[in-house]
């Protein structure tokens, strides 16, 4: 039986994060996906929690266009990632699903090159923060710090 898969993309400054039947990005009105700058987004989850985590500490990210908060909080070989926000009339005030770490690992992996095919194609670069050349760093930063640590080995 194969595990459940993390959900997570990037797409014209919008992201969506969901596990089974738990949507962190779904709003009271069905829609599901947040706008921001998900550049930001992922150059953060590489530069700051990726690391943390390997270290088995908690990583806490502000997004930058409403005051929604992701935190990252290791727990042996799961994550558990919370979204907190204070825009309650959209979202719930906080909702959590915990996963297995390596599954995130792999999912931000894959979300990045997505997202550095997405902005390498899209000219206009609306949305957008961080340099591709940055994102493409940061992508093989995080897969030698995780292969180091034993995860996403490739056979």
């Amino acid at each position: 039986m194969e595990s459940e898969k993390i959900n997570f993309w990037i797409k014209e400054g919008r992201f969506h994060l969901s596990y089974g039947a738990v949507s962190l990005t779904r709003r009271k009105s069905g829609i599901d996906r947040i706008m921001d700058f998900c550049d930001y987004l992922i150059a953060a989850i590489h530069q700051e929690c990726v690391p943390k985590l390997l270290r088995g500490e908690t990583c806490k990210i502000d997004l930058l266009d409403d005051p929604h908060t992701l935190t990252f909080v290791p727990k042996g070989n799961m994550v558990t990632i919370i979204f907190e926000t204070e825009v309650t009339e959209w979202f719930e005030p906080r909702k959590e699903f915990t996963a297995p770490l390596e599954e995130w690992f792999r999912v931000v992996q894959e979300v990045t090159l997505d997202l550095i095919q997405q902005m390498q194609a899209d000219k206009e670069e609306t949305y957008v923060m961080i340099p591709i050349s940055t994102l493409i760093e940061d992508y093989q930063t995080t897969k030698k710090r995780l292969q180091n640590a034993g995860y996403l080995i490739e056979s």
